[in-house]
């Protein structure tokens, strides 16, 4: 399986485009997420993007801070197979999963109409290609010529890929983030219900930058006010019944001593 991944910059533009925001955060950031999920262990990325709205985004997600690598650094990128992932291209992680899977040589069908393809490159294509990746400088030209000479066999992405190039495309490319979203053992009842609910939950927490690790502790809390609610009006609730009882035990012991009052004696 391929571990490595490293974002690249089709052009001069991308690195405006890279640091545009979906779902609240740089589309580059939801490139590297996106690999990560897919099955990345590390994650290459161009200098040029470096800015204090990438650098908080990163800031919030362990999992990105462990696998994230700048290519000025020394050694970021080494000779193994490796996924080229625009910084400005988002897929579903399932189908860059199935990249990373395969033999590299594999190109995602949906990039390669975009002037920006998502491949898997070999050794000694990426030697070819390493000095201007670690450049941060455009690649597309170059990757160009090197693709064609070689027999890639294209992957379906599934039906979806957005190039982010403006904020029209950043739209919909987030868009497609909230259709995503959902787990594979969703059951139909979560998918036509809970997850509906959750959406505007989900971008009301995204708008106000409010981190995973604080939603999981606020959800703790709520389920540890729910339980001590619970056993709260549970004992309540006992006490209730029991008084009722009492009651109805007294009332009933009452009306059988009027009943033996009342009863004649016999002579």
């Amino acid at each position: 399986m391929i571990r490595q991944a490293a974002l690249y910059l089709a052009t001069a533009d991308d690195i405006q485009a890279a640091r545009l925001p979906v779902a609240g955060r740089p589309v580059a950031f939801r490139a590297i997420l996106a690999a990560l999920r897919a099955g990345a262990s590390r994650v290459a990325v161009p200098a040029a993007l470096r800015s204090p709205d990438f650098d908080a985004a990163v800031a919030t997600s362990p999992s990105a801070r462990a696998a994230l690598v700048w290519l000025d650094t020394a050694g970021a990128l080494t000779a193994e197979p490796t996924l080229l992932l625009p910084a400005t291209a988002l897929a579903p992680p399932p189908a860059l999963g199935r990249l990373l899977q395969a033999p590299s040589g594999r190109v995602l069908a949906e990039s390669q109409a975009t002037g920006a393809p998502v491949v898997t490159v070999d050794r000694s294509l990426l030697e070819v290609l390493h000095a201007t990746l670690v450049a941060g400088a455009p690649l597309s030209d170059l990757l160009e010529r090197e693709l064609k000479g070689r027999d890639l066999a294209a992957l379906a992405a599934g039906g979806w890929l957005v190039r982010v190039t403006g904020e029209r495309t950043a739209a919909e490319a987030e868009d497609r983030l909230w259709r995503e979203l959902g787990s594979a053992i969703d059951t139909r009842l979560d998918t036509a219900v809970h997850r509906r609910l959750s959406r505007p939950v989900t971008r009301l927490a995204v708008t106000l930058g409010v981190v995973p690790n604080a939603i999981t502790v606020a959800s703790g809390a709520v389920g540890l006010a729910a339980a001590a609610a619970f056993a709260h009006g549970g004992a309540a609730a006992d006490g209730r019944v029991a008084r009722h009882r009492d009651r109805h035990a007294r009332a009933h012991r009452a009306r059988a001593g009027a009943r033996h009052r009342r009863r004649p004696r016999r002579r």
